[in-house]
C-alpha cells in the first residue's frame, strides 16, 4: 500500500456476510463498493465517460445500500 493505492480481493463481494438478503451497508463497505466498482469500470465513449467514472442516481445507491434518502 505504499504507492496509494489498494487491491482488493477480486471476490469480496461474494462474501457471504456482504451478501446477506436485506443487509444495510456500512459507510465502509459502500466506498469499497464503489472503488471497487471503479477500479474495473471501462470507457464509455457513448456517454462522454472515462475509467474512474460513471454515472449513478441517489436512488440506486439507496437501493443497493439498503439506505434511506433522509438526511442526519
Amino acid at each position: 500500500m505504499n504507492r496509494g493505492y489498494t487491491l482488493p480481493w477480486g471476490r469480496t463481494w461474494a462474501n457471504p456476510l456482504l451478501c446477506e438478503p436485506g443487509k444495510k451497508f456500512s459507510r465502509l463497505e459502500a466506498w469499497l463498493y464503489l472503488t471497487d466498482f471503479l477500479a474495473v469500470g471501462k470507457d464509455n465513449e457513448a456517454a462522454g465517460l472515462k475509467r474512474g467514472e460513471f454515472i449513478v442516481s441517489v436512488r440506486r445507491l439507496v437501493s443497493r445500500f439498503k439506505w434511506t434518502t433522509k438526511v442526519c
